[in-house]
């Protein structure tokens, strides 16, 4: 099976889209990622958000409302980004962890940190964290479930690194919506004559893949984000139904922010909201305390405790088990492990790839639909 979005059928020139030449980094990374996360490096974050400045300030404000019920001892920010919702999570967090598989974006992230609290940042696959069982008392996973192949690798991991009972906020994009129904007229009068059309929207599929721009994004079904949460056993807490404020059409509008998120926690699966958001947890708690800041780090490979390291000054070591290179180097850990073929001994630790290219291979079983733009991610 060819790559997502490059997969031309018979008479199809359009979905063959050429990409540009990656470089040599983004090639290295992407033979070793191909089952964790899409190549998301490959993509203008910051053009992206820009004109939606009131879409991040409602999930800033929705997101601080749901931290505001967790225990904030310590709370890990999986997937920081360009650091959209990092004052949210700083701002409930007695100590702050952030995550994310790109060293610029974490070094964007970076900038709306302080210096009043304590706070780690980490270059790791959210699909193999470098994090020690029950290291962190909360979590969150925003905008980032729809960039993974295997989601519930992801659940799996979030749920070995927070302590018994300890909660997290995810969300997703989900189908169908309003705006995978914007999608489909935008792909049905873009498509060339006599080219099949295939919409995203009502596909039988539970999962379809789309390209937009230069990443691959993934599209489950309700049903289908019902039975990965059933299957990792998680315990749903509370639903909403977010981002209708963020629809082209609506982003000019006022909504009140009070009534918004009412109409989601009232409907969240209703398809005027485009995506859901969740808290969960699993277990209850235990009453055992976190470990030290200093201790809390492990292989990403095999999950051997690194013990107790120092966080003042650089260093560099290989895991005593399997000998993965892990790194502490600028304030950032550094421990990139992907578990797919290629990857050996993983990536040594260093700068995510910030130019075009790498792109990571369809799932079996997945679906591919035509290229186009989405800003739903």
């Amino acid at each position: 099976m060819s790559r997502a979005g490059g997969r031309a059928r018979k008479g199809d020139e359009r979905t063959a889209d050429p990409k540009p030449e990656p470089s040599a980094l983004a090639r290295e990374v992407a033979a070793t990622v191909p089952d964790t996360l899409s190549e998301f490096w490959a993509d203008d974050f910051a053009r992206r958000w820009r004109g939606r400045d009131r879409t991040t300030a409602f999930e800033r404000t929705l997101l601080d409302r749901l931290l505001a019920k967790v225990d904030p001892a310590r709370v890990f920010e999986l997937g920081t980004g360009i650091g959209r919702l990092t004052p949210a999570f700083r701002a409930r967090a007695r100590e702050y962890v952030g995550v994310d598989l790109s060293l610029d974006l974490l070094t964007n992230a970076r900038a709306h940190l302080g210096n009043d609290r304590p706070h780690l940042l980490v270059h790791a696959n959210v699909v193999h964290l470098p994090f020690v069982a029950g290291a962190a008392s909360a979590a969150g996973l925003i905008r980032i479930y729809n960039h993974l192949t295997r989601p519930g690798a992801a659940l799996a991991e979030l749920r070995r690194i927070l302590a018994p009972g300890g909660q997290f906020v995810a969300s997703a994009s989900v189908r169908p919506s309003i705006t995978t129904l914007e999608l489909d007229l935008h792909d049905a009068l873009a498509r060339r004559a006599g080219v099949p059309f295939e919409g995203l929207t009502f596909r039988p599929e539970p999962v379809v893949e789309r390209r937009a721009h230069r990443m691959v994004v993934f599209f489950p079904t309700r049903r289908e984000l019902d039975e990965v949460l059933a299957r990792s056993e998680t315990s749903l807490l509370a639903e909403y139904g977010v981002g209708v404020n963020d629809l082209y059409l609506f982003r000019r509008v006022r909504f009140p922010v009070d009534d918004l998120m009412e109409s989601g926690r009232r409907h969240p699966r209703s398809m005027l909201f485009p995506m859901r958001w969740f808290v969960g947890r699993w277990g209850a708690p235990d009453g055992r305390p976190l470990p030290p800041l200093s201790e809390i780090f492990a292989c990403p490979r095999c999950h051997t405790p690194l013990g107790r390291v120092d966080l003042d000054s650089d260093w560099a070591i290989a895991c005593a088990t399997c000998r993965f290179p892990i790194e502490f180097r600028d304030s950032i850990l550094r421990a990139v492990w992907s578990g797919g073929p290629g990857g050996g001994e993983g990536p040594a630790p260093g700068p995510a790839p910030t130019g075009s290219g790498g792109g990571a291979s369809p799932s079996p079983g997945r679906s591919t639909a035509a290229r186009g733009p989405t800003e739903l991610i």
